[in-house]
């Protein structure tokens, strides 16, 4: 298992989107260029990182125009890094009380935020709001940015985020908050 120690946090992300694209089955595909635009990945990045993890036999591929799917073996890697049951969400990791945000939760923060950038617009929310999610969602990544992100800082910013969501189209966002804030 520790071949997988190489893969940078895009392939994490990667996969990691990839398992919640296909919720975990082995038999879901995904288009590996929809995987990598919401990570901010172009074609060609998209399919470096997609060719390193079917190089290490986590994903593989389901059709000739770029259709993957996730492996025994990536499904196993992503239950072991995220808490096993990561999209249905029946074990996810959740926040804890350290001073320092774990490991395994960066790129849940990473990808939770990356999908509120991508989805801003959609949500059709008052000019305060959008400026109070904007400003959340940059405190988030700038926290992510530190080699010790604080948990408080994350935990509260999350707080935030979810009270601008609601009533909004934001459901299943609100619902991943809920998980990480063990609500």
């Amino acid at each position: 298992m520790n071949a997988y120690v190489d893969i940078d946090e895009t392939g994490w992300q990667f996969i990691h989107k990839l398992y919640d694209e296909t919720g975990g089955s082995l038999e879901g595909q995904a288009s590996m260029y929809n995987v990598g635009d919401t990570l901010g990945l172009d074609r060609s990045a998209a399919s470096a990182v997609a060719e390193k993890l079917i190089g290490w036999g986590l994903i593989e591929i389901k059709t000739l125009s770029g259709g993957i799917g996730i492996t025994e073996e990536g499904k196993s890697q992503v239950d072991r890094k995220f808490g096993s049951g990561v999209s249905g969400g029946t074990s996810a990791q959740r926040l804890t009380d350290a001073i320092v945000l774990e490991e395994g939760l960066h790129p849940v923060i990473s990808q939770l935020t990356s999908d509120l950038k991508s989805g801003i617009g959609d949500l059709k929310l008052g000019v305060d709001s959008s400026t109070e999610l904007t400003a959340d969602i940059k405190t988030t990544e700038v926290q992510m940015t530190s080699s010790r992100p604080k948990t408080a800082i994350i935990r509260e910013t999350l707080k935030s985020i979810k009270s601008v969501l609601v009533g909004s189209a934001a459901k299943n966002i609100i619902e991943s908050i809920d998980r990480l804030l063990g609500e």
